[in-house]
């Protein structure tokens, strides 16, 4: 079941998380309102554009089972993790963009209405099918110099790819997570595969 919070307008809480929130009808009719983050389930936030639109290609292409929900500069993707994650701001994941995660176990909220507009979900799946949150999306604290996004033939992406893997295998990825990382950088993240 869910539990609801109210928000002032800068999206900050009005009232304490660690109170537990509110069922959605005693909060519906306020212009802003956030969704406590509940066990399993963390949250990614990608709110730059890009990196919105090439996680919406990713998860629309390979079917991914989670719940997204559109906001008004990108989009949330709901996933299970068996741990709590820390929550983090703008932090390169695996596969080179950037995402905020609020997970649960951190007294963690995500607004679900802003200015008396219920954000809409663009894909509900029931919550016994919802995936575990993959390793590619998992963050991963490399050297910035791999900048993936954009890269095009002749900018050096077969060495950065190789170098890359070196750091995959220091944080404990495995030969398949490695390959399964590797090529959703290959064919959603650079600019040309």
């Amino acid at each position: 079941m869910l539990q609801y919070i109210i928000l002032n307008p800068d999206k900050t809480p009005a009232e304490k998380l660690s109170e537990g929130g509110q069922p959605l009808q005693a909060i519906k009719d306020f212009d802003n309102v956030g969704v406590l983050v509940p066990e399993p389930y963390i949250v990614l936030d990608f709110d730059t554009k890009s990196d919105a639109e090439i996680m919406l290609r990713i998860a629309q292409e390979m079917d991914l089972k989670c719940l997204i929900m559109k906001t008004t500069r990108g989009y949330h993707f709901w996933f299970k993790s068996e741990e709590p994650w820390k929550n983090f701001r703008k932090t390169r994941l695996a596969i080179g963009i950037y995402a905020d995660c609020r997970s649960w176990g951190k007294h963690s909220y995500t607004v679900v209405k802003k200015d008396g507009q219920w954000r809409k979900w663009i894909k509900l799946i029931p919550g016994d099918e919802i995936q575990e949150v993959p390793c590619w999306l998992k963050p991963l604290s490399a050297n910035e110099r791999f900048s993936f996004k954009g890269m095009k033939d002749g900018d050096g992406r077969n060495q950065a790819l190789f170098e890359y893997i070196l750091i995959m295998q220091s944080k404990g990825y495995n030969r398949d997570q490695i390959r399964k990382t590797l090529r959703i950088i290959n064919n959603f993240v650079f600019a040309e595969p």
